[in-house]
C-alpha cells in the first residue's frame, strides 16, 4: 500500500495510509500515514466498535487537509478499548478425557472432543452477532480437522478445495478452524484479543495442531507450502512468544 500511494500521488491523487508496523512505514515513507498502536489485522482497532473505529478514520482523513505535507507519520495516541484483559472472562471448557494427558494434545482425538465441547459457545456466539467469519474454505469442521491432521503427519493430500494448491487449502482451513474457536470463547464476557489468542495457542488441541503443522510443512520440498506455513499458520506475536 505504501508504494501504491506513491504511484497514486504522482497522478495527482492524494492518499493516506494506515500503518500497524512502522519500521515498515520508516523505510518506504508513503506520501502520508498514520500509524497505529495495534496488533496485526487490526487496523482500526477491536470489531465490534464502530464508534472508535470511526475516531480511526477520521482521524486519518484529517491528514488530507494538508496536502503539501508530504512523507508524514502521524501517530495514533489512544489504545484500542478492547486491548485491556477482561479479568472475569472464563474459558470454554475444554478438559475432556481425550485431552487430559500432555501426550494426547493435538491428536484427532482431542481435537474432536474439542470442537463438541465448543458447540454450544459457537452457536451462541453466533446467534447473538448474526454472523460469522467462519467458512472461507468452505470445508466442515470434520473436514478441516481431517486435512489438517493429514497434513500434520507429514504426507499432504490432494487439495479438498476445488482449484486451489494444497498450501492456500491449508491457510483457509487452518483460518476457520481459528476463527471457530476464538467466536466461541469470546461467547461470554469481553476478553481481549491477547486472553484469547494465549488460550488458542497455549492450551487447546487446535492451537498444538496447527504449531505441528507449521513445524512440518517448513520443511516440505514445495516452495508454496513452505511459505505459507512459515508466516501464515501462526502469528508473528505467537511466534516470537513461544519461540517459533
Amino acid at each position: 500500500m505504501s508504494a501504491l500511494g506513491h504511484y497514486l500521488e504522482a497522478a495527482g491523487i492524494a492518499t493516506v495510509c494506515i500503518s500497524l508496523f512502522r519500521p515498515h512505514t520508516e523505510r518506504m515513507l508513503p506520501p502520508r500515514t498514520l500509524w497505529v498502536p495495534f496488533e496485526l489485522g487490526r487496523p482500526l482497532g477491536e470489531p465490534e466498535d464502530p464508534v472508535f473505529q470511526r475516531q480511526v478514520l477520521s482521524t486519518a482523513l484529517q491528514l488530507l487537509e494538508d496536502v503539501r505535507r508530504p512523507r508524514h507519520i502521524a501517530d495514533f495516541a489512544p489504545q484500542a478499548p478492547g486491548f485491556a484483559d477482561d479479568p472475569d472472562w472464563q474459558p470454554p471448557r475444554l478438559a475432556t478425557e481425550s485431552t487430559a494427558s500432555p501426550d494426547a494434545a493435538g491428536t484427532p482425538e482431542a481435537l474432536a472432543a474439542e470442537l463438541r465441547a465448543l458447540a454450544p459457545a459457537y452457536h451462541r456466539a453466533t446467534a447473538r452477532r448474526g454472523r460469522t467469519t467462519v467458512g472461507n474454505s468452505g470445508l466442515s469442521l470434520a473436514g478441516i480437522a481431517e486435512f489438517l491432521q493429514a497434513m500434520a503427519a507429514g504426507t499432504p493430500p490432494e487439495s479438498p478445495i476445488a482449484g486451489q494448491h494444497p498450501a492456500m487449502a491449508m491457510r483457509l482451513a487452518a483460518d476457520d478452524l481459528k476463527a471457530h474457536y476464538l467466536e466461541a470463547a469470546a461467547a461470554e464476557g469481553r476478553p481481549s484479543s491477547r486472553q484469547l489468542q494465549r488460550w488458542f495457542w497455549d492450551t487447546t488441541a487446535a492451537g498444538k495442531l496447527l504449531i505441528r503443522l507449521r513445524s512440518k510443512m517448513m520443511v516440505s520440498d514445495d516452495k508454496l507450502l513452505r511459505m505459507v506455513a512459515t508466516g501464515q499458520l501462526v502469528p508473528a506475536e505467537q511466534r516470537e512468544r513461544l519461540g517459533l
